[in-house]
């Protein structure tokens, strides 16, 4: 599912941003979709990467210093999302605005 969803993305030119790294199903989508040819952001917090909690981004990335940076970088970057079956991350995304 998530490497169709990376063809699909590239196929009908849809820019990806997304929280970086490579783990996960968004890892998938993201390096799926960047091998493909689509432009792909990973709006990543330095201290994951500081502390190797993300795999490395195969795609532009773009380190910031806190959650609700990286959050609203996202919300005012972004045109639509996706949100997948995994995480904390997406259970702050999709509660974000209630």
């Amino acid at each position: 599912m998530a490497i169709k969803l990376g063809k699909v993305l590239a196929n009908e030119k849809i820019k990806l941003i997304y929280g970086g790294g490579n783990m996960g199903l968004m890892g998938l989508v993201a390096t799926s979709a960047y091998v493909k040819g689509s432009s792909v952001l990973g709006v990543i917090p330095r201290m994951f990467k500081e502390n190797a909690l993300y795999g490395p981004t195969i795609c532009r990335e773009l380190p910031i210093w806190s959650i609700p940076k990286r959050l609203a970088i996202m919300f005012d970057t972004a045109d639509a999302f996706i949100t997948l079956p995994i995480g904390f991350v997406v259970a702050i995304l999709t509660n974000y605005h209630r």
